[in-house]
């Protein structure tokens, strides 16, 4: 049986390289456009691994926030298989998440999201804090 791999990415040229890539090592891969197709596509368990574009211009900081924190709970109550017969680990998930402000570099809205997932890393396990300032939404997991 093969993993079937998410590929979530708003430039098609981007999901069209990874999904050959990933195709050729015969994965089976699922592709989506935004954040919204890639949740519906987690919801209903259709992938066992996501590969996510950390700049996604289609959520404001209400939506990233929604999205960690399902991701972060959807991950949680999984436990992990290690393998066959040898159990399963519980696997926690820290998400920082920041939002790109009015000409705000890529640079400093990614030290921004760096700084929230480090809080997260300190504050716990599961935790999804973030970095107000701006109305686009990075995810850093």
């Amino acid at each position: 049986m093969t993993a079937r791999v998410l590929v979530v990415d708003d430039v098609p040229a981007n999901v069209k390289l990874i999904e050959a890539r990933l195709s050729a090592e015969y994965f089976d891969v699922v592709t989506a456009a935004c954040g919204a197709e890639a949740l519906g596509i987690c919801e209903r368990a259709e992938c066992d691994l996501v590969l996510l574009d950390v700049m996604m211009p289609d959520m404001d900081m209400a939506v990233a926030t929604l999205v960690a924190e399902r991701l972060r709970r959807r991950i949680a109550g999984e436990p992990f298989p290690i393998r066959q017969g040898a159990g399963k680990v519980e696997v926690t998930i820290s998400i920082g998440i920041a939002a790109l402000g009015r000409n705000e570099s890529a640079a400093a809205v990614l030290k921004r999201a760096d700084k929230a997932l480090y809080r997260a890393k300190r504050d716990g396990r599961n935790p999804t804090p973030h970095e107000a300032f701006g109305s686009r939404s990075t995810l850093i997991c």
